[in-house]
């Protein structure tokens, strides 16, 4: 099984915002992460269920390198 990508990983390959998505799927909320302040060891995945949206509430979301 592989390992989820680090935002050390990410940062090496010169990525440093993750792309969001909210998971209510009526709506179609979308915003960009700045995560350089996070520590280099952290999975990207591990970002998907602690995400609150500004817009509806919602708890969780769809989290990529943007």
């Amino acid at each position: 099984m592989l390992e989820p990508m680090t935002l050390g990983n990410m940062r090496a390959n010169g990525i440093h915002t993750l792309a969001v998505r909210c998971l209510v799927f009526d709506y179609c909320h979308e915003t960009v992460l700045e995560v350089d302040s996070y520590g280099k060891d952290i999975p990207v995945p591990a970002f998907e269920p602690c995400v609150v949206c500004t817009a509806c509430g919602a708890i969780g979301a769809d989290v990529r390198p943007n």
